[in-house]
């Protein structure tokens, strides 16, 4: 039988306080600290991009390297090019540079060439060298927001506007803004980047025309399907409404092609198999994007 003994009452329970709070360090606005033990610390003032390592007394200083010999690196394990930090779309990240010893942030094991969003209180290790990450304040960054329309093309013989109604947003519209949202992530994930939420900031019915809708974390993909999803329905009319596992084997088969090339539109940096996969997961939503019967314009 398991007791427990000696369980403190909630008013007994201490309070958690954050190494950042705790340290009482001062960051300036939108710059980044890292916090070592021993009272040690580093502060960086801008979004400039710097590489954590060990390089020594020898080595000609500079604003994008941090030298953290003076805090263990060399008993530590850290390489000379050990990590980098940099600023990508209004977030920190950081990414490991090949090193020997590895990289691990809050005990995840940094994946070589990737890049990993940073917050308040995040515990970052280089080798055995462990650090504290605090932010500085900064305003919440603003994703750069499109305009388009959604046409349905069996309503536009119909007279009057394109009402929408609770149905016609829950059936056709969220659902193509779900599978928009997905393409931004694999876009993203392709370039290795942080993705951006989609954020509706205003949707209206637009006539006969459909829906007008403004929206920002999309951007890349609205693009991608104004210009090459449309390029492909123009080719395909016959097939559009259709539902992509009726579709003849060929066609679909263009639609795992079309997203490859989406990809190649993006500079996706990718080996083979990160290629594969992720051509795999956007395939399906760009099969729904491509033979629904909403077409999508920016014009």
């Amino acid at each position: 039988m398991r007791t427990t003994r000696n369980v403190p009452l909630a008013a007994e329970t201490p309070e958690i306080v954050s190494p950042c709070t705790e340290r009482k360090v001062a960051i300036p606005a939108g710059g980044i600290g890292l916090l070592f033990d021993k009272d040690q610390s580093i502060i960086r003032e801008s979004n400039d991009s710097f590489i954590l390592g060990r390089y020594g007394q020898t080595v000609i200083t500079s604003s994008t390297f941090i030298d953290l010999v003076n805090y263990g690196a060399t008993e530590l394990g850290v390489s000379r090019n050990h990590a980098r930090i940099s600023y990508e779309n209004g977030t920190f990240v950081v990414e490991d540079l090949e090193s020997t010893n590895g990289s691990w942030l809050n005990d995840t094991q940094l994946t070589p060439g990737q890049f990993y969003p940073l917050q308040n209180n995040d515990r970052l290790v280089l080798g055995r060298l462990g650090m504290c990450i605090c932010l500085g304040e900064r305003p919440l960054p603003q994703a750069p927001s499109i305009t388009f329309s959604l046409q349905n093309e069996p309503a536009l013989d119909k007279k009057g506007p394109y009402a929408l109604s609770l149905p016609i947003l829950q059936k056709e519209i969220l659902p193509y803004l779900e599978a928009l949202a997905f393409v931004q992530e694999g876009i993203d994930a392709g370039v290795k980047r942080p993705s951006s939420p989609l954020l509706l900031l205003s949707i209206q019915a637009a006539g006969s025309k459909g829906a007008m809708i403004k929206a920002s974390g999309v951007i890349d993909a609205v693009s991608s399907v104004a210009d090459r999803v449309s390029a492909w329905r123009n080719l395909h009319s016959d097939s559009i409404g259709s539902k992509p596992q009726e579709v003849d084997p060929i066609i679909y088969q263009s639609l795992v092609q079309l997203v490859a090339v989406i990809l190649a539109d993006h500079n996706a940096v990718l080996n083979s198999q990160e290629k594969f996969e992720v051509v795999e997961k956007l395939s399906p939503q760009i099969a729904f994007l491509a033979l629904n019967p909403l077409t999508l314009s920016t014009e």
